[in-house]
Protein backbone atom coordinates (compact mmCIF):
# COMPACT_ATOMS: atom_id res chain seq x y z
CA UNK A 1 0.00 0.00 0.00
CA UNK A 2 1.49 3.39 -0.61
CA UNK A 3 -0.31 6.94 -0.18
CA UNK A 4 -1.46 7.73 -3.60
CA UNK A 5 -3.69 4.46 -3.36
CA UNK A 6 -4.73 4.55 0.09
CA UNK A 7 -8.14 5.66 1.24
CA UNK A 8 -7.89 8.44 3.65
CA UNK A 9 -9.94 6.36 6.60
CA UNK A 10 -10.56 3.33 8.75
CA UNK A 11 -13.90 2.93 10.74
CA UNK A 12 -13.77 1.76 14.28
CA UNK A 13 -17.14 0.71 15.91
CA UNK A 14 -20.61 1.71 13.92
CA UNK A 15 -22.23 4.26 13.26
CA UNK A 16 -22.70 7.08 14.21
CA UNK A 17 -19.08 8.19 14.33
CA UNK A 18 -18.24 10.16 17.52
CA UNK A 19 -14.55 11.08 16.62
CA UNK A 20 -12.22 11.62 14.27
CA UNK A 21 -8.67 10.12 15.46
CA UNK A 22 -5.75 12.34 13.77
CA UNK A 23 -2.35 10.38 13.87
CA UNK A 24 1.17 11.50 14.36
CA UNK A 25 4.09 11.56 12.80
CA UNK A 26 3.50 12.73 10.13
CA UNK A 27 3.98 10.38 7.07
CA UNK A 28 2.88 7.66 9.67
CA UNK A 29 -0.57 6.23 8.69
CA UNK A 30 -2.17 3.33 11.12
CA UNK A 31 0.19 4.54 13.94
CA UNK A 32 -2.97 5.31 16.40
CA UNK A 33 -4.57 2.36 15.42
CA UNK A 34 -4.55 1.43 19.00
CA UNK A 35 -6.09 4.50 20.25
CA UNK A 36 -8.84 3.92 17.66
CA UNK A 37 -9.18 0.29 18.81
CA UNK A 38 -9.21 1.18 22.43
CA UNK A 39 -11.39 4.24 22.01
CA UNK A 40 -14.26 1.52 20.00
CA UNK A 41 -13.07 -1.32 23.04
CA UNK A 42 -15.15 1.36 25.28
CA UNK A 43 -18.10 2.03 23.17
CA UNK A 44 -16.88 5.11 21.57
CA UNK A 45 -16.95 4.71 17.73
CA UNK A 46 -14.73 6.96 16.11
CA UNK A 47 -12.68 7.27 12.39
CA UNK A 48 -9.05 7.28 11.67
CA UNK A 49 -7.76 9.89 9.39
CA UNK A 50 -5.03 7.94 6.94
CA UNK A 51 -3.10 11.53 5.98
CA UNK A 52 -2.31 11.36 2.69
CA UNK A 53 -1.30 15.33 2.01
CA UNK A 54 1.24 16.91 2.53
CA UNK A 55 -0.16 20.30 3.18
CA UNK A 56 -2.05 21.68 6.23
CA UNK A 57 -4.61 23.27 3.96
CA UNK A 58 -4.55 19.69 2.27
CA UNK A 59 -5.43 17.83 5.39
CA UNK A 60 -7.83 20.08 6.80
CA UNK A 61 -9.92 19.48 3.62
CA UNK A 62 -9.34 15.68 3.94
CA UNK A 63 -11.13 16.15 7.28
CA UNK A 64 -14.07 18.10 5.48
CA UNK A 65 -14.12 15.06 3.05
CA UNK A 66 -14.46 12.57 5.81
CA UNK A 67 -17.21 14.63 7.59
CA UNK A 68 -19.21 15.03 4.39
CA UNK A 69 -19.05 11.56 3.61
CA UNK A 70 -20.37 10.48 6.82
CA UNK A 71 -22.47 13.61 6.84
CA UNK A 72 -21.28 15.18 10.03
CA UNK A 73 -21.99 18.41 11.46
CA UNK A 74 -19.85 18.58 13.98
CA UNK A 75 -17.44 16.29 15.55
CA UNK A 76 -14.52 15.65 18.29
CA UNK A 77 -11.11 15.45 17.47
CA UNK A 78 -8.85 13.08 19.28
CA UNK A 79 -5.42 14.46 18.27
CA UNK A 80 -1.93 12.96 18.74
CA UNK A 81 1.78 14.16 18.74
CA UNK A 82 1.76 16.03 15.21
CA UNK A 83 -2.08 15.17 14.81
CA UNK A 84 -2.56 17.73 17.81
CA UNK A 85 -1.13 20.66 15.79
CA UNK A 86 -3.53 19.78 13.17
CA UNK A 87 -6.70 19.68 15.47
CA UNK A 88 -5.70 23.03 16.52
CA UNK A 89 -5.69 24.27 13.16
CA UNK A 90 -8.74 22.69 11.70
CA UNK A 91 -10.82 23.77 15.04
CA UNK A 92 -9.12 27.59 14.59
CA UNK A 93 -10.22 27.88 10.69
CA UNK A 94 -13.82 26.08 11.19
CA UNK A 95 -15.14 26.21 14.77
CA UNK A 96 -18.82 25.50 14.31
CA UNK A 97 -17.96 21.93 12.94
CA UNK A 98 -15.52 20.93 16.15
CA UNK A 99 -17.48 19.90 19.13
CA UNK A 100 -14.17 19.46 21.52
CA UNK A 101 -10.53 18.85 21.20
CA UNK A 102 -8.85 15.81 22.61
CA UNK A 103 -5.31 16.05 22.89
CA UNK A 104 -3.27 12.58 23.72
CA UNK A 105 0.37 13.47 24.17
CA UNK A 106 0.17 16.73 22.44
CA UNK A 107 3.00 18.74 20.86
CA UNK A 108 4.38 21.80 22.53
CA UNK A 109 3.04 24.70 20.74
CA UNK A 110 6.26 26.92 21.22
CA UNK A 111 9.45 26.17 19.41
CA UNK A 112 11.90 26.73 22.74
CA UNK A 113 10.59 23.16 23.99
CA UNK A 114 12.21 21.40 21.09
CA UNK A 115 15.52 21.24 22.61
CA UNK A 116 14.09 19.80 25.87
CA UNK A 117 12.88 17.12 23.64
CA UNK A 118 16.11 16.35 22.05
CA UNK A 119 18.05 16.07 24.84
CA UNK A 120 15.36 13.96 26.65
CA UNK A 121 15.77 11.36 24.05
CA UNK A 122 19.81 12.06 23.97
CA UNK A 123 19.95 11.55 26.88
CA UNK A 124 17.87 8.42 27.61
CA UNK A 125 19.54 6.92 24.23
CA UNK A 126 23.16 7.03 26.16
CA UNK A 127 21.72 4.84 29.29
CA UNK A 128 20.82 1.94 26.56
CA UNK A 129 16.96 2.72 26.30
CA UNK A 130 15.85 1.78 23.12
CA UNK A 131 11.97 3.14 23.34
CA UNK A 132 12.61 6.86 23.90
CA UNK A 133 8.93 7.87 23.52
CA UNK A 134 7.34 5.23 25.78
CA UNK A 135 7.52 3.91 29.50
CA UNK A 136 6.81 0.63 29.35
CA UNK A 137 4.97 -0.15 26.40
CA UNK A 138 2.93 -3.59 25.80
CA UNK A 139 4.02 -6.25 23.55
CA UNK A 140 3.10 -5.76 19.89
CA UNK A 141 1.98 -2.54 20.34
CA UNK A 142 4.46 -0.60 17.54
CA UNK A 143 3.22 -2.26 14.84
CA UNK A 144 0.34 -0.36 13.86
CA UNK A 145 2.19 1.75 10.95
CA UNK A 146 1.23 0.98 7.56
CA UNK A 147 4.33 2.67 6.31
CA UNK A 148 6.46 5.43 6.49
CA UNK A 149 6.45 8.30 3.75
CA UNK A 150 9.64 10.47 4.34
CA UNK A 151 8.50 13.01 1.93
CA UNK A 152 5.29 13.58 3.74
CA UNK A 153 6.91 13.70 6.82
CA UNK A 154 10.02 16.36 6.17
CA UNK A 155 7.03 18.71 3.74
CA UNK A 156 4.83 18.80 6.77
CA UNK A 157 7.28 18.69 9.71
CA UNK A 158 8.54 22.24 7.78
CA UNK A 159 5.65 23.68 7.74
CA UNK A 160 4.79 23.08 11.28
CA UNK A 161 8.42 24.63 12.50
CA UNK A 162 7.74 27.28 10.40
CA UNK A 163 4.37 27.84 11.87
CA UNK A 164 5.29 27.21 15.56
CA UNK A 165 8.66 29.83 14.89
CA UNK A 166 6.69 32.34 13.58
CA UNK A 167 4.07 32.14 16.96
CA UNK A 168 1.42 31.77 14.59
CA UNK A 169 0.46 28.08 15.74
CA UNK A 170 0.09 29.21 19.19
CA UNK A 171 -2.10 32.62 17.91
CA UNK A 172 -4.13 30.12 16.19
CA UNK A 173 -4.84 27.41 19.35
CA UNK A 174 -5.40 30.68 21.20
CA UNK A 175 -8.67 31.65 19.19
CA UNK A 176 -10.08 28.07 19.40
CA UNK A 177 -13.54 28.12 20.95
CA UNK A 178 -14.51 24.81 21.50
CA UNK A 179 -13.32 22.51 25.04
CA UNK A 180 -9.74 21.47 25.30
CA UNK A 181 -8.26 18.62 27.42
CA UNK A 182 -4.52 17.88 27.27
CA UNK A 183 -3.80 13.94 27.91
CA UNK A 184 0.08 13.50 28.49
CA UNK A 185 2.32 11.26 29.99
CA UNK A 186 5.05 12.31 32.82
CA UNK A 187 7.29 10.29 30.92
CA UNK A 188 6.61 11.90 27.59
CA UNK A 189 9.49 13.67 25.93
CA UNK A 190 7.45 16.35 24.36
CA UNK A 191 6.98 18.17 27.75
CA UNK A 192 2.92 18.63 29.36
CA UNK A 193 4.27 21.91 29.83
CA UNK A 194 5.05 22.99 26.31
CA UNK A 195 1.39 22.81 26.04
CA UNK A 196 -0.48 23.68 28.92
CA UNK A 197 1.74 26.57 29.91
CA UNK A 198 0.99 28.55 26.82
CA UNK A 199 -2.94 27.68 27.21
CA UNK A 200 -3.97 27.65 30.87
CA UNK A 201 -6.11 30.76 31.97
CA UNK A 202 -6.13 31.69 28.39
CA UNK A 203 -8.10 29.40 26.57
CA UNK A 204 -12.20 29.45 27.91
CA UNK A 205 -12.71 25.62 28.46
CA UNK A 206 -8.95 24.09 28.67
CA UNK A 207 -7.79 21.40 31.42
CA UNK A 208 -5.58 18.74 31.30
CA UNK A 209 -4.29 15.82 33.13
CA UNK A 210 -0.66 14.19 33.13
CA UNK A 211 -0.70 10.61 33.38
CA UNK A 212 2.38 8.50 35.89
CA UNK A 213 4.19 6.12 33.85
CA UNK A 214 3.39 7.23 30.34
CA UNK A 215 4.85 8.00 27.80
CA UNK A 216 3.96 9.69 24.46
CA UNK A 217 1.52 7.30 23.13
CA UNK A 218 -0.45 6.48 26.34
CA UNK A 219 -2.64 3.68 24.72
CA UNK A 220 0.89 1.66 24.53
CA UNK A 221 1.62 2.18 28.40
CA UNK A 222 1.00 -0.96 30.23
CA UNK A 223 1.07 1.25 33.62
CA UNK A 224 -1.24 4.08 32.22
CA UNK A 225 -3.49 2.23 29.27
CA UNK A 226 -6.63 2.10 31.82
CA UNK A 227 -6.97 5.42 33.31
CA UNK A 228 -6.11 6.96 29.45
CA UNK A 229 -9.40 4.67 28.46
CA UNK A 230 -10.90 6.06 31.10
CA UNK A 231 -10.45 9.72 30.71
CA UNK A 232 -10.42 8.95 26.95
CA UNK A 233 -14.23 8.22 27.36
CA UNK A 234 -15.20 10.43 30.14
CA UNK A 235 -14.19 12.88 28.08
CA UNK A 236 -16.39 11.98 24.77
CA UNK A 237 -19.24 11.50 27.01
CA UNK A 238 -18.63 14.41 28.80
CA UNK A 239 -19.16 12.80 32.09
CA UNK A 240 -16.66 15.06 34.05
CA UNK A 241 -18.16 18.15 35.65
CA UNK A 242 -17.32 21.68 34.45
CA UNK A 243 -16.17 22.79 37.56
CA UNK A 244 -13.43 19.82 37.43
CA UNK A 245 -12.00 20.26 33.95
CA UNK A 246 -10.25 23.13 34.85
CA UNK A 247 -8.19 21.34 37.52
CA UNK A 248 -5.04 19.88 36.16
CA UNK A 249 -4.35 16.69 38.21
CA UNK A 250 -1.84 13.84 38.10
CA UNK A 251 -3.23 10.45 37.53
Amino acid sequence: MNIKNMDIVREYGRPPFRAIVLHGGPGAPGCAAGLCRGAAERGIPVLEHLQAADTFVGLMEEILSIMKRYSMEQTILIGHSFGSWLAWCFAEKYPYMVQKIILAGGGPLEAKYLQDIIRTRNERKSQGIEDTDNYCALPGTSEDMLFFNKEQYEALMAKTFALRESGDLLKRALRVQCPVTLIQGDYDPHPAEGVYAPLAGRLPQFSYYVLEKCGHDPWKEKYARKRFLDLLEAEVNFLIKPAELRTPRLL
